[in-house]
């Protein structure tokens, strides 16, 4: 090969490709939908917002329940932070952004009508 940075991105690739595939995530709580058992929201506690409790994970909805999207599995993120004021008895506020292109965490975080603001946690960097 006449280029030596290609020829060392093609010798790398293979690794390069491994690195991008994310450690299997540990302390997750799974649970089933009562309505379709293929349905399960897995999640675990965050330190996203210091002194403020959330969760974060995914609702996975197989293809055997979504007969008209196209047939393949949907994994939606989800990001749940507690009210600051009587969370128990606090409306739930569901905000909903992103899509092809878009994070939605980044809608949210950035002040694009979302309403997260919170103290990042110093280990958080």
């Amino acid at each position: 090969m006449r280029n030596p940075f290609l020829a060392l991105l093609l010798a790398l690739s293979p690794t390069l490709s491994i690195a991008q595939i994310p450690a299997t995530p540990s302390g997750l709580t799974t649970v089933r939908s009562k309505a379709d058992s293929t349905v399960t929201i897995s999640f675990k506690e965050n330190e996203i917002c210091a002194g403020e409790k959330g969760y974060s994970g995914y609702v996975h909805l197989p293809r055997s329940s979504l007969e008209d999207v196209g047939g393949y599995d949907i994994n939606t993120f989800f990001l749940y932070l507690e009210a600051r004021h009587n969370p128990a008895t606090a409306p739930l506020v569901i905000y909903l952004a992103g899509g092809p292109g878009e994070s939605t965490s980044y809608a949210a975080f950035d002040g694009e009508l979302g309403g997260i603001h919170c103290r990042v946690a110093p280990h958080i960097h």
